[in-house]
């Protein structure tokens, strides 16, 4: 019985989507501890404004200048590491992000 449970529950996260989908380009706006964050997403090119990206089907990870930036594309939640800050010894941010339709003009 426990391993039937076990077996449904794996069948269950490999075929969950991600939240963030791929798709060719993303527009993510993101809140960090009350301050706007925008970022662009190019599966394509597998950068985030610009920066080499780790993507993967669960976590889209990239540094921006001193900051080391994870996503959770299954709950949109960002993590950011901020390495120079609290006097030196880093400090982690928390916050959410969603998909925004790129503008027509």
């Amino acid at each position: 019985m426990v391993k039937a449970c076990l077996f449904s529950l794996l069948i269950l996260l490999l075929s969950s989507s991600p939240v963030l989908s791929e798709e060719k380009n993303l527009i993510l706006v993101c809140d960090v501890e009350n301050t706007p964050l925008t970022y662009f997403v190019d599966f394509e090119k597998r950068t985030v404004s610009g920066n080499p990206a780790e993507i993967s089907p669960a976590l889209i990870v990239f540094q921006s200048d001193d900051d080391k930036i994870t996503i959770d594309r299954f709950s949109g939640s960002i993590t950011v590491f901020w390495k120079g800050g609290c006097g030196g010894g880093g400090c982690f941010y928390h916050g959410q992000c969603s998909t925004q339709q790129e503008k027509k003009f």
